[in-house]
């Protein structure tokens, strides 16, 4: 898997800012344990005034786990490193507008999603992997609310969000 990261990292081009001002998608790319003690849902619509956002988040396969939509994987992707899983492609091939990620430590499945999602802007936590993403916050994640704030000054600096934010 570190392999493929790393030839998509070589191949990849860097997306520039969207020429739009306002955000009017965003992906949410958690793990499954940050995403149930932050209730990330209720924050991401605290700081971003949009109702179009989609959340996906990690989990250790268990047999025990029932499926969902909203969790992905090791067993998502093939021996390959190609994603298998329906859901996963979905959000993948999405075009957000920002890819939030909310995760504070190094996963080779959330950094390899992160890598083959289609967002526009990727913004993530600094000292992951310096090239995932577009912008890197570099906060004490104990705080997620600081996390998010930060992610949203930053945004609006780059004229991403509304002015009323």
């Amino acid at each position: 898997m570190q392999k493929k990261i790393n030839e998509l990292l070589q191949k990849s081009i860097i997306k520039k800012i969207s020429d739009r001002n306002t955000i009017t998608s965003i992906g949410v790319l958690s793990t499954e344990t940050l995403s149930k003690n932050m209730d990330l849902q209720s924050l991401i619509a605290e700081n971003f005034q949009t109702k179009n956002s989609c959340y996906l988040n990690y989990r250790t396969y268990d047999k025990k786990n029932e499926f969902s939509e909203k969790y992905f994987s090791e067993n998502s992707f093939d021996w390959k490193g190609c994603v298998i899983d329906e859901d996963l492609k979905s959000f993948l091939g999405k075009e957000f507008d920002v890819l939030i990620t909310v995760f504070d430590q190094k996963n080779l499945y959330l950094e390899y999603t992160t890598l083959k999602s289609e967002a526009i802007f990727k913004v993530g936590i600094a000292n992951i992997n310096d090239s995932l993403f577009d912008l890197e916050i570099q906060t004490d994640f104990s705080d997620i609310h600081i996390y998010l704030n930060e992610v949203k000054k930053y945004l609006q600096i780059l004229s991403k969000t509304r002015t009323n934010l």
